[in-house]
């Protein structure tokens, strides 16, 4: 029987050497964490946690992939003195424009992160990763894992991903579409380093309100992340599809995945 590695498809996933780029091309479009809905949408999230595995007030966090700052806003405002990584620069500019002094930002890649150069070895109570494509190997949950002398908490996509656009963008252009490498891959590797991880999974429905160019923008970046060479007339064509409707409104409905555990 194959295991979640084998079975996930190369061409299908995103490629991790593109990641910053296709990060800071997303940054300007991407959702506000202080809008009401990315807030609510957060706490419903967090609330599937043990208690003690959330930020409160002196506890140090590590936010690894940290995008605009969902986690490490919340994290700040609760008390906790938050590590903020992440490979794009662009993206933490936003979280950086949030004005928290609490969160310390840095920039690079986690895979390549020397965590004791950095200090990180057991130097912070809790640590986080919230839809984070670089996570595929065992050493990188070891090394994640390493960073706490608490929690560890993964948040990621599930088994299922719908998403009509992109979809259909992705078939015009015959490449393969599935799941990126989330909460069942964890806890592939996570068993392999001799845990015993009990994910939750749950549905969300996203409804996106965004102008044309963005929706454009959101293909042309997840087909190059995946090495395809976007068409833009064809992408177009599909947009026409749609009427003659700027902004753009659109559902996507997703499986996230929850696992959270303490580090002996």
């Amino acid at each position: 029987m194959q295991t979640e590695v084998e079975k996930l498809n190369p061409s299908a996933q995103p490629q991790l050497d593109r990641q910053a780029a296709f990060w800071d091309a997303r940054s300007e479009d991407y959702a506000d964490p202080s809008e009401p809905e990315q807030r609510q949408r957060l706490l419903r999230r967090l609330a599937r946690l043990p208690h003690e595995a959330r930020p409160t007030a002196g506890l140090r966090l590590l936010d690894v992939g940290a995008g605009t700052g969902a986690i490490s806003l919340h994290a700040a405002q609760a008390g906790a003195i938050v590590t903020a990584l992440d490979v794009s620069s662009a993206m933490l500019r936003r979280l950086e424009a949030a004005g928290q002094k609490e969160i310390e930002t840095v920039v690079t890649d986690w895979r390549a992160l020397d965590i004791d150069a950095a200090g990180f070895r057991r130097a912070f109570d809790l640590v986080y990763a919230q839809m984070v494509p670089s996570f595929r190997d065992v050493a990188d949950f070891a090394r994640f894992e390493a960073c706490s002398r608490g929690w560890c908490v993964f948040i990621g996509w599930g088994r299922e991903r719908h998403d009509p656009w992109l979809e259909a963008a992705f078939a015009a252009h015959g490449a393969p579409w599935e799941v990126p490498a989330g909460v069942p891959l964890a806890v592939q590797q996570l068993t392999a380093l001799g845990r015993a991880p009990e994910p939750v999974y749950w549905r969300e429905t996203w409804t996106r309100r965004r102008s044309v160019a963005a929706a454009l923008r959101d293909a042309t970046d997840h087909l190059q992340v995946r090495g395809a060479r976007p068409d833009h007339e064809l992408l177009g064509a599909l947009l026409a599809k749609h009427g003659d409707v700027d902004p753009l409104v659109d559902a996507c409905v997703v499986e996230i995945g929850l696992l959270a555990w303490r580090v002996l």
